[in-house]
């Protein structure tokens, strides 16, 4: 009854916009007979949502005869057309234009009531074309579209995308937010080769129409592009293939550079005001150890800031090669992160039973790296670090990045076993290789069968991960299982592909909890009040894919998913997790966070041998958040975090969830859970 109830409020919000609109359009438009017109569709519509509102007074039947004998089926989708249909015309009038396709709205359902909110929406095959985006309430309100890119051809072009208001008046109010992620066909179809999502956050006024506008413009050979302001230019530079191999970051010059094996998806992102920026696209050449390096360098520096009521937030850019990253002329260290994912797994088989050996590597279409330059806080004088650069929005670019970078599918690295040697061998399954300033996150899945769960983990440099100069990454498999006491030596079971259990979002805050408040977000506290209305209504829209599968074992043993993250060096942050979708009943969710931070060090004793020595990591945590999430067996709800667990955490401060854990939260009957670990800055 939940979904019907939504469905219900979306459709009425909806009826009353058209009402307004009709109103509108009846005393501002040349057509006055616009509304006698439109008039009897809004009479049906509002009759038929009533008479599923009200179905026990009006008809005396319960809620589930009315679903039972699919009154749904008929009543809802017809308020829905016919709401649609009247608001379109009155739209059209208002517009003095006619509209071929139907709105997009900004708070309804855009394909009918049985399709999940903002699914990719339509791009008009004829270019240039457009679409209408329509904000049908009384306030404020963010809407991400999602667009379906197709590539262009073998010879480069630009797609831009153009922001247009309505009236010249709400061309101030509108902000124009935007992300480019690789296209995916399905759980098995994989990367696409010519099609390309864009994700454009709109800021809408309340009560108001914008039409995004799509065009193909000539062919630009220029690598760099810089845009006016409301407007996203994309280069899709020649190619054999858009997505690249992976590179290798260099160190030259005193300047991070990354260096791609073949070619790169070039972005220019505007922003919300003041100064256009641009991404710098380089042509380098070089080879490295006979392997050919020429391809494109992309370098994002100095991100653009744009002011809002929470401080400055990086929405992209960058400068050219060799200006100053400050705007007044400093030359601050800069913070490299680097992303890098999903890759494709080849395993080399050795003799050994208990250990695999893998080299992981991109395949052409496998792998966006982007190296993001941001400026240190502390290399910025106090009124700039206080005033202008007092966010640094880590999220938006390490989310981008990690949209980018794809974790979307995932493989275990498995191999198997004996008794099952006569039978063909999987190819192996997608996963997800994200290494952050070094480090590496990898998921290991469980194995098939009802007998025994192996669960191949590994984690950071430590587990034998290794860069090679080539752009692969070399990892050693250790068994991690054990049976009846004593070591196994089967090596992992037989792989599996398992559905997604839950779904996850990381990214890194150097906003304060004591800043984190804002009066705009206080209707939507769902993920926490790091999050902007923007960026809530952008994460409640990207569809994040899981960093790990969560499955479950025989004897209420769930398999530990270790991520090994490392934070910003030197700068006050917090590591945020947030799950969106509830395990299935009888699954916990279990996770073992471990930060590294300080690697070990060789010291001298007094007879001049050298010893291996890890000195103390302060940011280092290993607990179990299945507390935070789910209920034990047996156990009412979920259950707050334990003392114990609190405990375990070295130099790291676990605050309580800004959810209640006990109240579903009314999105798709899901229930949100969020911790979030806050360091001190001596990391």
């Amino acid at each position: 009854m939940f979904i019907q109830s939504r469905c219900s409020r979306e459709i009425e919000s909806l009826l009353r916009a058209a009402e307004i609109f009709s109103t509108k359009a009846a005393l501002h438009s040349a057509d006055k007979q616009l509304y006698k017109q439109i008039y009897p569709r809004l009479d049906w519509a509002r009759r038929n949502l009533s008479l599923f509102q009200h179905h026990d007074s009006i008809t005396g039947t319960s809620t589930q005869e009315v679903i039972e004998e699919q009154y749904l089926a008929k009543v809802l989708p017809g308020a829905f057309n016919r709401s649609v249909e009247a608001l379109a015309g009155a739209l059209a009038s208002l517009l003095g234009r006619s509209i071929d396709s139907p709105p997009v709205f900004a708070d309804a359902f855009d394909g009918g009531w049985r399709k999940p909110p903002r699914l990719p929406g339509p791009i008009p095959k004829q270019l240039p074309g457009e679409l209408l985006i329509v904000n049908s309430i009384g306030q404020s309100r963010y809407d991400c579209l999602t667009v379906v890119l197709r590539g262009p051809p073998a010879s480069a072009a630009t797609v831009r995308l153009l922001n247009r208001p309505s009236s010249p008046s709400a061309a101030d109010s509108l902000r124009l937010r935007c992300q480019v992620e690789p296209h995916f066909n399905g759980i098995s179809g994989g990367i696409s080769e010519s099609e390309f999502d864009l994700l454009v956050c709109l800021q809408m006024p309340p009560l108001s129409a914008t039409r995004v506008g799509f065009s193909a413009g000539p062919d630009n050979s220029e690598p760099t592009v810089r845009c006016p302001p409301a407007r996203l230019a994309m280069n899709f530079p020649h190619s054999s293939s858009v997505w690249p191999k992976i590179g290798r970051l260099d160190e030259t010059a005193g300047r991070s550079q990354l260096t791609l094996a073949n070619s790169v998806l070039a972005i220019n992102f505007t922003l919300a005001g003041g100064e256009p920026d641009f991404v710098s696209v380089q042509q380098l050449g070089g080879s490295d150890g006979g392997v050919a390096a020429t391809g494109f360098g992309l370098e994002l520096g100095y991100l653009g800031l744009a002011k809002s009521r929470r401080g400055a937030y990086i929405m992209g850019g960058g400068v050219e090669p060799g200006a100053p990253l400050s705007r007044e002329g400093l030359q601050p260290d800069p913070v490299v992160y680097s992303v890098r994912g999903p890759v494709r797994s080849s395993i080399l088989r050795q003799q050994n039973h208990y250990r695999n050996r893998v080299a992981l590597y991109s395949t052409g279409l496998a792998a966006v790296d982007s190296a993001v330059r941001v400026t240190n806080l502390a290399n910025l004088p106090s009124s700039e670090s206080s005033d202008m650069t007092k966010r640094l929005d880590l999220e938006l670019v390490m989310r981008a990045n990690f949209s980018l970078a794809n974790g979307r599918y995932f493989y275990t690295l498995t191999r198997t076993p004996p008794r099952w040697r006569h039978r063909p061998v999987k190819a192996p399954f997608e996963s997800g290789v994200y290494p952050v300033t070094g480090a590496v996150v990898l998921c290991g899945s469980a194995g098939r069968g009802g007998r025994r769960r192996r669960v191949a983990v590994l984690t950071g440099q430590s587990h034998g991960a290794a860069l090679l100069p080539d752009g692969r990454l070399d990892i050693m498999l250790h068994r991690r299982t054990s049976q009846a006491g004593r070591q196994s030596r089967r090596g992992p079971g037989h792989g599996a592909v398992y559905p997604a259990r839950s779904d996850f979002l990381l990214h890194w805050s150097t906003q304060s909890a004591a800043d984190s408040t804002d009066a705009n977000n206080n209707d939507e506290r769902l993920v926490g009040d790091f999050l902007t209305p923007a960026e809530l209504a952008l994460s409640r829209r990207l569809n994040h894919r899981p960093l790990a599968f969560l499955t479950r074992s025989p004897g209420n043993k769930s398999p530990v998913v270790q991520l090994s993250l490392l934070p910003p060096a030197g700068l006050p942050c917090s590591l945020e997790i947030v799950t969106y979708r509830l395990l299935p009943p009888g699954h916990r969710f279990q996770a073992l966070l471990v930060l590294h931070n300080q690697p070990s060090v060789c010291h001298k004793t007094g007879n001049g041998e050298q010893q291996q020595q890890q000195q103390p990591c302060k940011a280092k945590v290993g607990f179990c958040l299945a507390d935070l999430f789910t209920a034990g067996p047996g156990e009412a709800g979920p259950r707050r975090p334990s003392r114990a667990a609190e405990a375990t955490l070295t130099g790291l401060r676990l605050t309580r969830p800004v959810v209640d854990l006990n109240e579903p939260l009314p999105l798709g009957g899901f229930f949100f859970r969020t911790f979030l670990l806050q360091f001190d800055g001596s990391h």
